[in-house]
């Protein structure tokens, strides 16, 4: 599987140039580039530890902590990535505001996976 992902970055000028409306600008606020462990190196298989301190990073960059967020998408064809970084932030499976605005939720198998966590403001 590819979860590959890419995002643009560029200045308000830039953006100007490009035409680019302002109501479509998303500001980055906080970021994280984090590696887990292999998966037969881990403590705990199932445990993500990287993923927790990423998503930890980056909101702490950004001033804020999930209780602040008004959407969360995580992301992962697997459970067991969703709910690491669902227990290290303390957000609940069942959380009023949903786990996903796209509607990656994960499948039912665990085997090697990659989380991707999506955190943007708008301006």
């Amino acid at each position: 599987m590819n979860q590959g992902a890419a995002v643009l970055l560029m200045s308000v000028g830039a953006a100007r140039r490009l035409g680019i409306p302002q109501e479509r600008w998303v500001f980055l606020h906080g970021h994280a580039d984090l590696r887990e462990r292999p998966l037969m190196e881990r403590a705990d298989l199932p445990r993500g530890p990287a993923a927790v301190l990423a998503a930890t990073h980056a909101l702490e960059t950004a001033g804020l902590t999930a209780s602040d967020l008004d959407g969360i998408d995580l992301y992962s064809c697997f459970p067991a990535p969703v709910f690491t970084i669902c227990d290290g932030l303390a957000i609940a499976p069942d959380d009023k505001r949903g786990l996903t605005l796209t509607g990656g939720l994960p499948g039912r198998r665990i085997a090697h996976f990659r989380a991707l966590v999506n955190v943007t403001q708008h301006s």
